[in-house]
């Protein structure tokens, strides 16, 4: 709960003001790709210790 009532609600206000949507380019994807990860591995570090997953559990296993 620690991580929906104190961190996720203060991506989603700041998201508009610098996040633009990714799109797939022909080489590369465009937009705020390195945003997305950053906010990934942040998401993916609350997880591990909210439900108690070792380093190698997957992030969909994590998520479910």
């Amino acid at each position: 709960h620690l991580y929906t009532f104190m961190i996720q609600p203060k991506v989603k206000y700041t998201l508009p003001v610098w996040y633009t949507p990714i799109k797939k380019g022909n080489f590369h994807n465009k937009g705020s790709v390195s945003h997305a990860r950053n906010i990934e591995k942040v998401h993916r570090s609350a997880c591990k210790p909210i439900t108690g997953a070792i380093k190698c559990t997957g992030t969909d296993i994590i998520e479910y």
